[in-house]
């Protein structure tokens, strides 16, 4: 691979990590429980596993990652539980807000979140 291969596919590694932890009914306990408005304390927020999600902006996260044009293949399910295109991000984010939690699962309560 030439160098600029290897950045682009490094770049696109960051970026599809970003959208995993992120966006999606599978995103990381901390941002369903930040979309939830779920208190989450200055330790948590220090805590190694916590992705700052809210310090990027998930759209532009999104158009960079298509930009990259690198394909993959996936289950043709995909986009029901995770991001699979731009705009799905503030799809999902949408219904957590709604109520939804982790794979789709009802939420019921911050101290009742599944992980």
């Amino acid at each position: 691979m030439t160098d600029d291969e290897v950045e682009r596919v490094a770049d696109y590694i960051d970026t599809f990590a970003y959208i995993r932890k992120c966006c999606g009914l599978q995103s990381s306990k901390w941002e369903r429980k930040r979309l939830h408005q779920c208190p989450i304390t200055q330790e948590d927020m220090e805590s190694p596993d916590y992705p700052h999600c809210e310090a990027k902006d998930k759209h532009e996260m999104e158009l960079k990652l298509e930009s990259l044009g690198i394909k993959t293949d996936g289950d043709e399910n995909e986009g029901d539980i995770n991001w699979s295109k731009v705009g799905d991000c503030k799809r999902f984010d949408d219904m957590i807000i709604g109520g939804l939690d982790f794979n789709g699962r009802e939420f019921k309560g911050c101290d009742k979140m599944s992980f």
